[in-house]
């Protein structure tokens, strides 16, 4: 499938969905101050899983960027360590 041109349309029979996984989180109690500043000071992003399921694509490579910058932001706001 043509990662870079994202003119162009897939077709589902081309590249049909395939699920991989089903995730379910249980309800939480999660609302003190402590655990609100530790959510707060978390940084997740697509990246950083292993090398062979990193995001490809110019438009993903756009994406990193964003929530690379957000991460940051965010963190210095805070006064918390960049991950």
């Amino acid at each position: 499938m043509p990662l870079e041109d994202t003119s162009v349309e897939w077709k589902q029979s081309d590249s049909p969905f395939v699920t991989v996984a089903h995730i379910t989180v249980p309800a939480q109690d999660f609302d003190s101050p402590e655990q609100n500043l530790a959510c707060d000071n978390m940084a997740f992003s697509p990246w950083h899983g292993i090398e062979a399921h990193r995001p490809v694509g110019g438009i993903n490579r756009l994406r990193k960027a964003v929530y690379d910058a957000v991460s940051e932001y965010r963190h210095a706001r805070n006064g918390a360590a960049t991950p």
